[in-house]
């Protein structure tokens, strides 16, 4: 059961240590300048320090955005434009540390907003003149050294900034996986293997490194 007390239907989900555990997308199939992340996240009550749950950044020259949670479960997302600037908050937005949550993220234009568990907590602004690629890493920072400490479920990334009213429908009822603008959706669902598989259509495999299948 989720914080607002919606059902998890999903047979599986992916379990991360906070030690040395990702999914690697490695691809650089593009999303245009507006687009939305969501996921659910179930919380381990024993984190330390930021861990990073999302981060689509590969260099430390490169743009992106990136998601980290710290240890009081606070949320806290950014936007790197070259490895020097950056726009990033700490939201005050603090997540349930014992039921899933749902986030998400949507760049708009020059916004960068947050959303959990279907309703809009707060933005901030951002260049708009950045190309970004699909997420490098989930469950880690991009250069390896922050990782995420809990369990992942359902991880969608659109080319396009859903409405509140998508955001909340996808809550309800996942993808189907060839919406219109749909770049990537796991569900994590194998429940075997070191793959997770995109069930969008595009072929954005990812390669788990050390995360274990949950029932969870």
């Amino acid at each position: 059961t989720v914080g607002n007390g919606t059902a998890v239907t999903n047979n599986n989900s992916l379990s991360f240590d906070g030690v040395d555990d990702y999914v690697n997308l490695n691809t650089t199939s593009g999303i245009n300048q507006d687009f939305t992340w969501s996921t659910w996240v179930l919380l381990n009550t024993d984190m330390v320090g930021s861990q990073f749950l999302l981060d689509n950044r590969t260099s430390t020259s490169n743009g992106g955005c990136f998601i980290y949670i710290t240890d009081e479960f606070e949320v806290s997302y950014g936007f790197s434009e070259n490895g020097t600037n950056y726009w990033n908050t700490s939201s005050q937005i603090f997540l349930d540390s014992v039921n899933w949550n749902y986030i998400s993220i949507v760049k708009e234009n020059d916004k960068l907003k947050l959303f959990r568990n279907g309703l809009f907590e707060n933005e901030i602004t951002v260049p708009t003149n950045i190309t970004y690629s699909l997420i490098h890493k989930i469950g880690a920072r991009y250069n390896l050294v922050q990782y995420f400490n809990g369990n992942i479920d359902d991880f969608e990334i659109w080319n396009t900034a859903l409405s509140l009213s998508e955001i909340q429908s996808y809550m309800s009822s996942s993808p189907t996986g060839n919406e219109a603008g749909l770049v990537g959706y796991w569900n994590f669902n194998e429940g075997s293997g070191s793959t997770v598989t995109d069930l969008s259509g595009n072929g954005n495999n990812g390669i788990i490194n050390g995360a274990a299948w949950s029932t969870d």
